[in-house]
């Protein structure tokens, strides 16, 4: 009798348990759609939310702030290699994830990192743990639900304030409407693309575009110079990172240069070496960091990171990194 009543009651502890889990999922899912950035559709649609942005500081400051601006896909928190992190993050219990580690594993990284401004890529799994990521770091944040290929949501994390977030992933091409509907796809973003204006302590503001691109689409190509072109009436100094998913000798990179955009990696002769944890190091990069050439002069410093929580322990054969991907570290003088 006593047996069943204990199973009995860790049936019903486990009940509990799940149901917790569960509104707290749908907590978390609610307060991390209300921190999107606005999803803007059109043209007309992007020139009237510019039009009605706050024109730019003329009262700036230099301050001396050695602004630290990161790119990096966090791989939606499943680490590297992502077959091991499941194994180790299903250990505890059958069926359920030891969501601390993965949080841990995500706290490390960034918390060395110790960014201003970053751009992440691929989150939209583990809304809840994304949440408490950027409580305990203490980041203001916005996201960006992507189109196409969901799990490639993006964020925006900014020590400073965030005057203003836009979705771009669904904007229309020169008037071509996107369409939801998979069996014709015309959005041309297929990942995401957002937008935050920051402002920095000495009231320097900056355009910061985060994305996640498709290597093969020409769209994606046009639909940036097109809000490009839009949104230099805006007159601030713009940063453009992401994973590309790209190299240099790609036409995607070459199109990105001629809009007049400056290459981080390039304007300091430094070699941009692989990204990915999966690839030769002899290759070149696919994670960018690129500014206007207003800015270019700030830049100090640019490194693609390999080495603590990001990169595996090469003395730990069960070793997980926090990603697939290296993260790319800029410093601009401001």
């Amino acid at each position: 009798m006593s047996y069943k009543i204990a199973i009995y009651f860790i049936s019903l502890l486990v009940t509990v348990a799940y149901l917790v889990a569960q509104t707290d999922n749908s907590e978390g899912e609610k307060e991390w759609y209300e921190l999107c950035g606005k999803t803007i559709k059109t043209v007309e649609g992007l020139k009237i939310h510019n039009s009605k942005l706050p024109l730019p500081r003329t009262q700036v400051k230099e301050i001396g702030l050695k602004l630290r601006v990161l790119t990096y896909n966090i791989h939606n928190f499943r680490g590297y290699p992502e077959d091991l992190g499941t194994e180790k993050w299903n250990a505890m219990l059958p069926g359920k994830r030891d969501s601390r580690e993965k949080l841990d594993l995500q706290l490390g990284a960034l918390g060395m990192l110790d960014a201003h401004i970053a751009s992440l890529q691929e989150c939209f799994h583990d809304k809840q743990l994304q949440l408490q990521l950027i409580d305990q770091l203490g980041y203001k944040a916005s996201f960006f639900p992507a189109s196409y290929h969901r799990h490639c949501a993006g964020a925006t994390l900014s020590r400073y304030p965030l005057i203003d977030s836009v979705n771009l992933t669904f904007m229309e091409l020169y008037g071509v409407k996107a369409s939801l509907n998979k069996s014709e796809f015309l959005a041309p973003m297929k990942r995401f693309l957002g937008r935050s204006l920051v402002r920095l302590p000495g009231g320097q503001e900056i355009l910061v575009y985060g994305g996640h691109y498709e290597p093969a689409s020409e769209n994606e190509l046009a639909l940036v110079k097109q809000i490009y072109q839009i949104d230099r009436a805006l007159q601030r100094p713009m940063i453009w990172m992401g994973d590309w998913n790209i190299e240099r000798s790609h036409p995607l990179y070459s199109w990105f240069k001629k809009i007049g955009l400056v290459d981080g990696f390039m304007y300091l002769n430094l070699p941009h070496t692989t990204t990915s944890l999966k690839g030769d190091r002899s290759r070149g990069g696919i994670d960018y960091i690129f500014c206007t050439p207003d800015i270019a002069n700030r830049l100090e410093s640019i490194e693609v990171v390999s080495r603590g929580p990001v990169t595996l322990d090469p003395n730990d054969q069960d070793s997980v990194a926090s990603s697939d991907h290296f993260p790319v570290l800029a410093v601009f003088r401001f």
